[in-house]
């Protein structure tokens, strides 16, 4: 976050444009804008986007686990069999 900001690119994370800097922190970014929990929780998470949103056809699916490659491979096992078939109703 310290380059982020100390590079002018915090108005990248925020919903507000008028919203100080300082108030761009990890916690901030990670409660707004990263979806992540259980199958259920995730489900729920999306949808609540979308009904902020509205309908989008792309979902970006993003995990970084190099220590544990297993999980990684779990994660995106849950999120292929468990979310998106109830996304996708």
């Amino acid at each position: 976050m310290k380059k982020l900001i100390g590079n002018g690119r915090p108005d990248l994370f925020k919903h507000d444009r008028d919203m100080p800097d300082s108030d761009v922190t990890l916690d901030y970014v990670l409660d707004s804008m990263v979806i992540c929990g259980t199958s259920e929780s995730v489900v729920e998470q999306i949808e609540a986007f979308k009904d902020i949103t509205g309908e989008f056809g792309t979902l970006v699916y993003a995990a970084h686990d190099w220590v544990n490659p297993e999980l990684s491979k779990r994660s995106m096992e849950l999120m292929a069999n468990e979310v998106m078939p109830r996304l996708n109703k």
